[in-house]
């Protein structure tokens, strides 16, 4: 299956919108979507996996090396939406929090601010 892309945003801060498979056949495209929707002023990307089938390892490698880039930039990348299926692959890898999955975007957003008060 092929994999495809839309970009968007929530409150300025890019949304990548994943649909299709993240897998050794697809690799590498996530990446190079993930490094053209970076706002490097932002310094967060949402990756929201809400039409992702299936992962395997090299979709969870993906994940990772996308994580691993914005982190020497300064900033984060976050996961949205993760089917079962996907969490249950993170979670055996243990990956669910490093890479931190939230429900939704807002629930994203609202991690990253800062607590004042």
């Amino acid at each position: 299956m092929n994999i495809r892309a839309e970009s968007g945003a929530i409150q300025g801060v890019p949304v990548l919108t994943v649909f299709g498979n993240l897998d050794f056949d697809t690799s590498g495209k996530l990446l190079m979507w993930a490094d053209d929707a970076w706002d490097p002023d932002r310094k967060l990307l949402i990756l929201d996996l809400q039409g992702v089938d299936h992962i395997d390892s090299a979709g969870v490698t993906e994940l990772v090396l996308i994580k691993k880039r914005a982190r020497r930039q300064g900033g984060n990348v976050v996961l949205t939406h993760v089917s079962e299926v996907a969490r249950y692959v993170l979670n055996i890898m243990g990956l669910q929090e490093p890479l931190e999955v939230y429900n939704t975007a807002e629930e994203a957003l609202a991690a990253q601010q800062p607590v004042t008060g």
